[in-house]
């Protein structure tokens, strides 16, 4: 007896260990081997798509007509003559610069030239040095949340540069369902984002999918990280997947990557832990216990063949709760709701070089933040004496009906109110309005800014402004030629487009004209001393504050130029922030008054303060509030506070409500 016990103990435990093995089996090798097929198609197509480009860039280029036109600055003929190449093969974004680097035709905006590639563009900026055949993934010049795969050639005319051709796909919905059609397997998708505002496109045709990766496909998510691997997701409708993060070149830095979701099937992992192997290990048993010759006794074989049913049932259950595990062990992706009074405006672009000679189209953008929005005002203020605006258009705007238009030439301020009807609007970067400018012959440097009067109203029937932030705009105007003047150094960063506003980024890239290949002086910069350097430059400042960097080089003749660039960075939250409660314990139905207090001594507090109850949405507050409690329990109020840079701090404070005696 004890030895059946003993043999009926060691069976079981090797009936748990080949469970395990089978679940680690299927848990780890079977998706590590779909993902990785999966991800290797999907750098095979990368490759084709850039190879693709490169040879329509180089078949435009060997053009005469466009080389020509490129030469000669000929913008109207650079126009048509892209127009027509384009449509040949199909919706594809072209870019074409001068030598100096100054944009003299794009296929999709037409009417957006003049921004310098060569020092706002990081591939054109890699282009201008390298003089080779480049490309990267980056964000789109006329719309940054916009992830573009894009190509750059340069031109030659009798083998003197005359110019650039940039070519690419932007990688949004569209892209992303055409790529998975043609690299991938079906059921497969693809997500691409950006780092630093998430989504940029998905393949994920389900009105439900893609709400959610709307919500989910945010920076500070762990799939999006670089040294993220092979991760189980879950869908709410119950399909899951493998997904694995590839992150994708630029020109100087990973602007953002691709996320692959590979479909899992569940009666694969059902059928084999619940079914198919349970039935192997029943017929090995049997066989096992019926053929061996020592076992005589009749009784004995009917002891094992009882014994060998139960482990199976042991394993098969053993079997049912692993499943139950790797269900549990995938991340579900479930509805969540959007903070709320989350919206945005900004000017689009925040900043640049662009030549004086071409009028610029300076665009009104909206992100609702997930708000409903049903009606915006808009005040906006410029400098007279620097700009001229030439029009406004609202052809391309979200509003159906602008009940007020109003601009004041000699003050510099433009009105603007209209209305979406319901539903209203929500998503991100919508154009409000186009602004065409064009500056005056003196002006160097200018900004755009919002005035605080401008609101962005939710569709909820109250009129709720849910602005939270504006974005100001900050824009450097040269000549053409004066861009790549042996004389002046005109500097730029990519990073921190805008002087004016604060940044909570610490890397800094500066760049200028990559005309001027001299040498930087040693006391140029405080991290200067390295010699030759070439645009652009790359400084991590490590202390908060208001930063002034001037670079100084030497031209071609050995004279000495410089140029300054300035940076505000502010890493740290408010240093300081209150929430106080007239009371803490109270009887249901009680109203607690609230007060918030806060301070940023460098980059200043946002305009409001946000509250929520509990795991419930934050809504914005002024300095006090009354809030009734009308049940018993216990609730943990967090109050909220932003500064200008985009950093938080958050504070509670516990309420209990219960019934006294």
């Amino acid at each position: 007896m004890k030895k059946f016990l003993y043999i009926a103990i060691s069976s079981l435990a090797l009936a748990l260990i080949a469970a395990a093995f089978i679940f680690c089996l299927v848990y780890k090798f079977y998706p590590a081997n779909k993902a990785a097929h999966n991800l290797e198609k999907v750098r095979t197509g990368f490759s084709q798509e850039i190879e693709s480009f490169l040879e329509t860039s180089r078949e435009l280029g060997n053009n005469p007509e466009i080389a020509s036109a490129l030469a000669n600055d000929d913008t109207e003929a650079v126009s048509r003559l892209l127009a027509a190449k384009i449509n040949e093969r199909g919706t594809r974004l072209i870019a074409a610069t001068n030598q100096q680097g100054t944009v003299l035709a794009r296929t999709r905006s037409t009417n957006t030239i003049g921004d310098n590639f060569f020092i706002n563009n990081p591939l054109g900026r890699k282009l201008s040095q390298s003089g080779e055949d480049a490309f990267a993934f980056q964000g789109n010049t006329t719309n940054p949340r916009q992830l573009i795969l894009l190509t750059g050639h340069v031109v030659y005319q009798e083998q003197e540069k005359v110019g650039a051709l940039f070519l690419g796909y932007s990688t949004d919905d569209t892209y992303a369902r055409y790529f998975v059609q043609k690299y991938l397997p079906p059921a497969s998708h693809l997500v691409f984002y950006t780092n630093e505002y998430g989504l940029s496109g998905a393949s994920v045709e389900m009105p439900i999918g893609k709400e959610l990766l709307n919500r989910y496909i945010k920076p500070e998510l762990d799939l999006l990280k670089e040294d993220y691997g092979t991760r189980l997701v879950r869908l709410p409708d119950h399909r899951l997947f493998i997904v694995q993060n590839l992150m994708l070149p630029g020109a100087e830095d990973s602007l953002g990557g691709v996320l692959i979701f590979t479909p899992l099937p569940y009666w694969f992992l059902y059928f084999t832990l619940g079914f198919l192997v349970p039935l192997l290990f029943l017929l090995a048993v049997l066989w096992f216990v019926r053929y061996r010759t020592f076992l005589k006794k009749k009784k004995t074989l009917h002891f094992f063949e009882h014994l060998s049913v139960s482990l199976v049932a042991v394993y098969s259950l053993a079997c049912v709760l692993a499943m139950l595990l790797l269900y549990a062990s995938f991340f579900n992706f479930k509805i969540k709701p959007y903070p709320l009074y989350n919206s945005i405006l900004r000017f689009q672009p925040e900043g640049g070089v662009f030549d004086r000679r071409f009028a610029q189209r300076i665009s009104v953008m909206l992100d609702s933040g997930g708000e409903a929005i049903n009606a915006i005002r808009l005040s906006l203020q410029y400098n007279p004496d620097e700009l001229r605006v030439q029009s406004i258009d609202m052809d391309r705007s979200i509003c159906e009906h602008f009940i007020v238009s109003n601009h004041n030439s000699q003050t510099g301020q433009i009105e603007m109110e209209c209305i979406i009807p319901n539903p209203g609007f929500k998503g991100s970067s919508a154009v409000v309005s186009d602004l065409f400018f064009k500056a005056e012959p003196n002006t160097t440097f200018t900004s755009l800014r919002f005035l605080d009067d401008s609101q962005v109203l939710a569709n909820d029937g109250l009129a709720t402004n849910v602005l939270r932030m504006a974005v100001n705009s900050t824009i450097k105007f040269a000549d053409g030629q004066a861009i790549a003047d042996q004389n002046k150094l005109i500097v730029f960063s990519p990073t921190h487009p805008n002087p004016e506003r604060w940044y909570s980024k610490r890397t800094v890239f500066l760049s200028w004209a990559p005309s001027i290949l001299g040498e930087i002086i040693p006391d140029g910069m405080s991290h200067t001393g390295e010699m030759a350097l070439l645009p652009p430059i790359k400084k991590i400042v490590n202390q908060d504050g208001r930063h002034k960097f001037t670079i100084q080089a030497k031209n071609e003749r050995g004279e000495i130029i410089s140029g300054e660039y300035s940076v505000n960075i502010d890493k740290t939250p408010p240093e300081e922030l209150f929430l106080s409660a007239s009371e803490t314990k109270i009887k249901p139905g009680g109203l607690v008054r609230f007060t918030a207090s806060g301070k940023d001594s460098l980059s200043g507090l946002q305009r409001v303060f946000y509250l929520k109850i509990n795991d419930e949405i934050f809504f914005p507050i002024g300095s006090e509030i009354h809030i009734p409690f009308p049940e018993a329990g216990t609730y943990n109020v967090t109050l909220r506070a932003y500064d200008k840079a985009g950093n938080y701090r958050d504070v509670s404070q516990k309420i209990i409500v219960r019934r006294y005696q």
